[in-house]
């Protein structure tokens, strides 16, 4: 039997998790519009002196094995390759949780997605023309990476889905390919160095605030 007061105590924690979640989303913001003033401040692009030192000197790496191994590798933070992934990891997920809980990875990657692709749109950044691009370059805006942040919200949806427990070398071997997607944007000149570090920050946190909220929704249902 719950003990008395058992549902006024699950409220109070639900309610303190989802303004956790507000103000975790709040930040995931406030980083992406730090970012944004940093490099497109009234509405007047420019490129940090760190920006571009960080391109040359990555530029000095290349190699014919790199350059191919980064054009593979890149494609690990792209849509084409995570969302159907994201899908079926909840597809098969087995554990015993709530089913609207395996929609956590899949709503992760989607409304970091659209997070993103809105401030590119406010912020429209142009793509890096310091050198050479190895690859085409994407027709959308540059500010922030989207390949960074979907890379990253996967793998941080992975680590912190409901019912699921922290395991060092998982996110070890996630946070490595996160990083490896990173640098793959700078290596093949397709983004700014502050592209990729504003799309990782702000994908955490906003990660971070979805799990509050779903942990506020299952201390209510």
């Amino acid at each position: 039997h719950r003990q008395p007061g058992h549902h006024a105590v699950g409220g109070v924690m639900a309610a303190s998790r989802a303004k956790r979640a507000l103000l975790l989303a709040l930040a995931s913001l406030a980083v992406l519009k730090a970012g944004a003033l940093l490099v497109c401040a009234g509405g007047r692009c420019r490129v940090p002196a760190f920006d571009t030192e960080l391109l040359i000197a990555f530029n000095t790496w290349r190699t014919p094995l790199l350059d191919s191994a980064f054009a593979a590798l890149t494609w690990a933070g792209s849509m084409y390759l995570l969302l159907p992934l994201a899908l079926l990891l909840a597809l098969i997920d087995t554990r015993p949780v709530h089913a609207w809980q395996r929609s956590f990875l899949p709503l992760a990657l989607l409304s970091s997605w659209a997070v993103v692709h809105i401030t590119k749109l406010l912020v429209a950044r142009p793509r890096p023309a310091v050198l050479e691009p190895l690859i085409a370059l994407p027709a959308d805006g540059s500010f922030p990476s989207a390949h960074a942040a979907q890379a990253m919200a996967l793998a941080c949806a992975w680590l912190l889905r409901p019912g699921a427990g922290l395991r060092p070398w998982t996110a070890l071997t996630l946070g490595l390919a996160v990083l490896g997607v990173g640098v793959s944007r700078l290596y093949l000149e397709v983004h700014y160095p502050s592209d990729v570090l504003f799309a990782l920050a702000a994908t955490a946190l906003w990660v971070l605030a979805l799990r509050e909220a779903y942990a506020a929704v299952g201390m209510r249902s």
